[in-house]
């Protein structure tokens, strides 16, 4: 029960804010009131004096004016006692509510709210305003509203509002006779549909919507002996509220359909089950309907902002997903550039190692061609080529008297940087020849030697080497040495040869 209190006051809110923040806006309320009672007139001004909605309701010629208090729609003379009154309009339920779903707190509620003291004392439904619409004010007003009906042949004094409505159940009813055993035995075992009764709701000292002629209780064949009715129950059970459904008699629930289709509202749905009675409040089943409506809206809306939402963190996901593959994919790109670089790097780097060591080694080559070349120009210009076998047959040293080296030359012919020996047409005598220690490269020796001795020397090998095959001589010294590695010993330079 608190939690539909706090239920409603949100869902007041909610449809009706502009009405405390907005002077210039009626209470939208109003509208399902126009609905409900097409005859009637509505009208909503602001009033300054007490900073509320003033409602000015007529039918026909008479008007009445009522303060909006929250939908509690009061007199100016009852503006003071508004906490004595709850809304006119609350939610109803379209389901029986199960006691066996009912907590223990619920329970408790339950019992505090019956109470006698509770329901004398406590808040209760305002009439203010049904009261202008049915002329129900008083008994005598009222009853020139009162008509007499039948329903399924029992006889029914009702408000003239409500002929209709009844009629068209009692329409619809008939046409699931046959059809539906429920209804069949509904209306089978129906006893009575009683109406107008002027007086007071038991325990609360309010007027019963019987007395304005808009309430029909259904009674059954033995309904005193039938669970129908909760104060009936709590004389003789204080837990009342917990009685199992299947032990109460209810109206089927087909029927309980077709009354609610035409406006009324069956009070087997109460908390306070009264399971005989339906009232006329057309108003009270659109203004549920338009709460679930708004209910099933709000949800839908919910679903929809949830789906978008995870759409959305979907997508975001997806293309994080997507940014990170890519961003893997760029990185594995440019490692694999990086690696692709630098192994060009290095190649090109050893083909420029290669190339220049090539190209060292072209020079070296070229350098050692050219020296050779030289070489070869400058032995071409100091020496004819001699042929046969190269080779040096003995080299002896000897240290003359004088203490200057003699070399003994066997068969040879010596020049500046190898010794070329062949057979000669004539050996060349052995002979001791005189050196100077400091004598390099060809330098002439000095000492005691006439130029006589001279020039026989030189003669004597001049007729000698002209002999071989035209070689040449320069100055009767050789520069020339080979095979210096199958020397025996090495030759100094600058030796000179004396020939017989």
């Amino acid at each position: 029960m608190v939690k539909r209190k706090i239920l409603r006051s949100v869902l007041i809110l909610i449809f009706f804010f502009m009405s405390v923040f907005a002077y210039s806006y009626e209470p939208p309320e109003i509208e399902i009131f126009r609905k409900c009672y097409p005859d009637v007139k509505f009208e909503c001004v602001y009033d300054n004096t007490v900073y509320d909605q003033l409602i000015t309701i007529t039918v026909g010629k008479r008007s009445e004016k009522l303060y909006w208090q929250g939908g509690r729609c009061l007199p100016k003379s009852e503006l003071l006692n508004k906490k004595k009154f709850t809304p006119v309009l609350y939610e109803y339920s379209f389901e029986i509510p199960d006691p066996s779903t009912f907590s223990k707190k619920y329970v408790e509620e339950l019992r505090e709210m019956s109470s006698p003291e509770n329901r004398q004392d406590g808040p209760g439904a305002p009439t203010f305003i049904y009261d202008i619409i049915y002329e129900s004010d008083s008994r005598k007003n009222v009853e020139k509203h009162i008509t007499r009906t039948t329903f399924f042949g029992k006889a029914s004094y009702v408000h003239d509002r409500i002929v209709q409505p009844l009629k068209n159940v009692e329409k619809k009813i008939k046409a699931l006779v046959g059809i539906n055993k429920e209804v069949d035995d509904f209306v089978k075992n129906l006893d009575s549909a009683g109406s107008y009764n002027w007086r007071t709701i038991a325990d609360s000292g309010r007027r019963s919507f019987h007395s304005m002629g808009v309430a029909v209780d259904i009674l059954p064949i033995g309904w005193d002996k039938k669970n129908l009715y909760w104060a009936w129950r709590r004389d003789i059970d204080p837990d009342w509220m917990l009685l199992p459904l299947k032990k109460r008699w209810i109206v089927p629930d087909s029927v309980v359909k077709i009354f609610e289709s035409e406006g009324f509202i069956y009070g087997g749905k109460w908390d306070l089950w009264d399971n005989m009675h339906f009232e006329y409040r057309p108003e009270l089943i659109l203004y549920t309907k338009k709460l679930q409506e708004t209910r099933d809206t709000i949800k839908r809306l919910e679903e929809e902002r949830m789906a978008a939402e995870k759409k959305r963190l979907e997508e975001e996901q997806k293309a994080a997903e997507k940014k990170r593959l890519e961003e893997e994919r760029m990185a594995a790109e440019k490692k694999r550039l990086e690696e692709e670089q630098k192994a060009a790097e290095k190649k090109r780097l050893e083909e420029e190692r290669m190339a220049a060591e090539k190209k060292r080694l072209e020079e070296e080559q070229k350098a050692a061609e050219e020296k050779l070349k030289d070489l070869e120009s400058s032995e071409k210009e100091n020496a004819k080529e001699i042929p046969g076998d190269v080779f040096w047959e003995k080299v002896e040293e000897e240290i003359s008297d004088d203490g200057m080296p003699t070399v003994i030359c066997d068969e040879g012919i010596v020049d500046d940087e190898k010794i070329i020996d062949v057979e000669p047409s004539e050996k060349i005598e052995q002979k001791k020849v005189p050196m100077d220690k400091s004598t390099d490269h060809g330098e002439k020796i000095s000492g005691n030697e006439s130029t006589e001795s001279e020039n026989q020397k030189e003669n004597a090998c001049d007729e000698v080497l002209e002999e071989i095959d035209g070689y040449e001589i320069i100055d009767g010294k050789y520069f020339e040495k080979i095979l210096e590695e199958e020397l025996p010993e090495y030759l100094p330079y600058g030796v000179e040869y004396a020939c017989p």
